[in-house]
């Protein structure tokens, strides 16, 4: 259906309303971190293209997986364009996202390698069964260009259509990536990234999920915290989505800078501030909401682990926010 009449967007907009009074909105898509989920109205809502962007080393990936796997395992089915990582390596850190869940400490990395004992084999084995069943559909290099991205999204939707877990959410990991025939720099092959992506949304319903690099600029201020005017090199990326959530992890920055003391004999009244600095950081994630077209700015506060692809609920849910407009 192209058009709508006003009565029936009434109608939809009313229904919305009284899911939400309820506390039921089954309409939201939530992406496991209570804090984001409220700050976002309930998750991510059908139609929407959310952003999510950073710099290298911000854990833009684990993020996305993370909210792949709730909604997957909330009944949503989950198209994840993996550009960037084989589905393989993909399906290595799920498991180790799951085990974490179970409280098993098994780094992804120590599978890829085979360094397991029986007991971690064992779990591996049992948590491989046990998401066997999650609806995720994985398309990895075979959709780089626009038009394969598109036609593999909507064959994910067919396919999960007639089953309990209809297409829920459609992951792009990273849009930079997208291929786009005659684009003529960066920017206009993000501009047609971002075109697919809101059209893919609006067009099966779902939200789309896209991550993105941020240029370096963020990395000449002190803290390197990003803000949304570090999204200026992506084209219409930033203008055409509805949510931008910009991650940071001071924690990544404080390694680098400790690296740099060893190789140039900092002193050591300064490396012991900068290991001080580290121990606070370890583990923190910023989910920096800095651009909500139908809610208020701030930023939410996680707990990451890296190494196990996995991100929870900071403890004393401390958080910075910083309410602005709608």
């Amino acid at each position: 259906q192209l058009t709508a009449s006003h009565l029936s967007a009434l109608t939809e907009a009313l229904g919305e309303i009284a899911e939400a009074r309820k506390g039921d909105d089954g309409r939201a898509v939530r992406t496991g971190i209570a804090g984001l989920d409220e700050r976002l109205g309930g998750g991510l809502r059908p139609g929407q293209l959310c952003v999510l962007a950073g710099r290298p080393g911000m854990a833009k990936t684990t993020v996305a997986q993370n909210v792949a796997f709730a909604a997957a395992r909330a009944g949503r089915g989950v198209f994840f364009a993996s550009l960037e990582m084989p589905r393989g390596e993909l399906a290595l850190r799920f498991m180790s996202k799951g085990l974490a869940e179970r409280g098993i400490e098994v780094p992804y990395a120590t599978m890829r390698a085979g360094r397991l004992d029986d007991a971690q084999l064992r779990a591996v084995g049992e948590e491989a069964r046990a998401q066997e069943a999650l609806p995720i559909i994985t398309g990895e290099r075979d959709v780089r260009s626009v038009e394969r991205l598109r036609s593999a999204a909507r064959r994910a939707q067919r396919q999960l259509a007639d089953t309990a877990t209809p297409l829920g959410l459609v992951v792009i990991d990273y849009v930079q990536l997208v291929a786009v025939e005659r684009a003529r720099d960066i920017r206009e092959k993000v501009t047609a990234a971002s075109d697919a992506a809101k059209s893919l949304a609006l067009d099966l319903g779902v939200p789309v999920l896209a991550l993105s690099q941020l240029n370096r600029e963020c990395e000449k201020r002190e803290p390197p915290v990003p803000v949304i005017s570090d999204m200026r090199e992506t084209g219409r990326l930033e203008e055409d989505a509805d949510v931008v959530i910009l991650l940071y992890r001071a924690e990544e920055y404080i390694r680098r800078d400790l690296d740099a003391a060893a190789r140039e004999g900092m002193d050591v009244e300064r490396r012991a501030d900068l290991e001080a600095d580290l121990a606070r950081a370890r583990g923190r994630l910023d989910l920096i909401v800095a651009k909500q077209r139908s809610g208020a700015t701030g930023t939410e506060r996680a707990v990451i682990r890296p190494d196990l692809c996995h991100v929870s609920e900071a403890q004393d849910g401390a958080a910075a926010p910083v309410e602005e407009g709608f």
